[in-house]
């Protein structure tokens, strides 16, 4: 019945019920989120109580309650950069699998699964910008044909009780030893 309405790259409203005015999920200033980094793949538990979001490569929740500002809690953490990411699918997952999601919320929220995503063998793409400025450019990670995919893991991290700092991840192994 929750709906999410994301605007301007860094807010989330919530619309708990139609009828029912939009408000806040919460301050991404005030929660310490990262400056200058949008808000990205925010989604519902299955029961709308927590919502998960994806900024600067890390995973965050926050409960979902009144309309008034809720807490935002990092949930995974080491991947801030370029070359690693927690929470968001990697290109062949969107590209060859047609799977966008990044991490899952268990079905009692007490879990979270996420993916992570290292990039750092993969070849990196410039894309220049000459209509617009002729110096402006954009680098990306691109797995062409022959050359290097992205290292991807699951891990397992419980949501709440702990600071992000001692949150213990549990990596899944998901292949045998020594298959890619």
């Amino acid at each position: 019945e929750h709906l999410l309405i994301p605007l301007g790259g860094r807010d989330i409203y919530l619309l708990p019920r139609l009828g029912a005015s939009a408000f806040p999920l919460f301050d991404a200033d005030a929660a310490g989120l990262p400056t200058g980094q949008p808000v990205l793949d925010a989604k519902l538990s299955k029961d709308g109580a927590i919502c998960g979001f994806v900024c600067a490569n890390e995973v965050y929740t926050c409960r979902v309650g009144t309309s008034t500002a809720h807490e935002v809690t990092q949930v995974t953490s080491g991947a801030r950069g370029e070359e690693l990411s927690h929470g968001m699918a990697d290109f062949l997952a969107q590209e060859e699998m047609d799977r966008y999601d990044g991490f899952w919320i268990s079905p009692d929220n007490a879990l979270l699964a996420f993916e992570q995503v290292d990039e750092r063998d993969v070849v990196q793409y410039t894309i220049p910008h000459y209509v617009d400025d002729p110096t402006a450019k954009e680098d990306h990670r691109y797995p062409f044909a022959g050359a290097a995919n992205p290292k991807v893991r699951l891990g397992v991290v419980q949501i709440g009780g702990v600071s992000v700092s001692d949150k213990r991840v549990v990596w899944l192994h998901l292949f045998e030893s020594g298959a890619d």
